[in-house]
């Protein structure tokens, strides 16, 4: 359920991104490459030993495998829109 409003929200403010200017998406390609590089580090961790924190962790990591499929989906509809921009 937090996952998914999470993701509602990253995908409204992406849709808000997407009508800058070359320039704009370019900053904002290399913001969403960053933040992958994060979230895919943070992804990395080894499980508790611990059943109830284990719960969280695997909870945490599905916000976060939720998130990167958003930043991927938000980069390839910028990168299309530079490839349009660049044939222009």
């Amino acid at each position: 359920m937090f996952a998914t409003f999470f993701v509602d929200i990253i995908e409204r403010i992406g849709e808000e991104r997407m009508s800058f200017d070359p320039e704009s998406l370019r900053r904002r390609r290399a913001e969403i490459l960053t933040e992958l590089e994060r979230v895919n580090s943070d992804q990395r961790i080894e499980l508790d030993p611990d059943g109830e924190e284990q719960a969280i962790q695997i909870e945490q990591d599905e916000v976060a495998v939720s998130m990167e499929q958003s930043l991927r989906k938000e980069l390839a509809e910028i990168d299309a829109k530079l490839e349009g921009d660049d044939a222009d």
